[in-house]
């Protein structure tokens, strides 16, 4: 943010997620997609996340709601991001060993896929939280372990961000 701050304890909305899955996309995946036309009401040309919803939208890997809009400013579920995560991998399977996530769910599948991944731990009580909104955080932990990026301090770089939010590690408040 403009105040050097990167919130990790706030919820992340749904135009930040598919910007965070744009910009991860192979840059030859990327431009075969790339479209700033979308079929959602609220997410014009000139939006600062047209582009990375659109292309997202036109690769199938995120959807809308029945209504027409995708609601970029609204907060992103834990259920509905693991989705998101799944259809990257379609080849993926598991099941979901949540009790707050029966079989039933719409999202238990992909919830099963991304635990045998690796990808996702549920709480320290044993819950998923599938209808939480999902944290800043939880979406820089999860996409980490997507793409298998596990930092160690002694491999973080000496000129990586730190955010007066979020000190580098063995600083007091550090988050991951």
């Amino acid at each position: 943010y403009t105040d050097g701050t990167v919130k990790p304890a706030n919820n992340i909305t749904r135009a930040e997620v598919a910007t965070i899955f744009f910009r991860l996309l192979d840059d030859s995946v990327r431009e075969k997609y790339m479209t700033r036309e979308n079929p959602f009401s609220d997410v014009k040309e000139g939006s600062w996340f047209n582009v990375a919803i659109s292309t997202m939208s036109a690769m199938g890997i995120i959807n809308g709601y029945p209504d027409g809009t995708f609601n970029p400013n609204g907060f992103i579920t834990r259920a509905e991001f693991v989705d998101l995560l799944v259809r990257l991998r379609p080849d993926a399977y598991g099941t979901a060993a949540f009790p707050d996530v029966p079989a039933w769910h719409w999202a238990a599948d992909a919830i099963g896929a991304a635990v045998s991944l690796g990808w996702i731990n549920g709480y320290p009580d044993g819950t998923f939280g599938p209808e939480k909104g999902l944290t800043r955080a939880e979406a820089c932990t999860i996409v980490n372990r997507t793409i298998e990026r596990n930092p160690h301090e002694d491999q973080l770089h000496e000129d990586m961000i730190v955010w007066v939010d979020n000190p580098a590690p063995g600083e007091v408040g550090h988050q991951w």
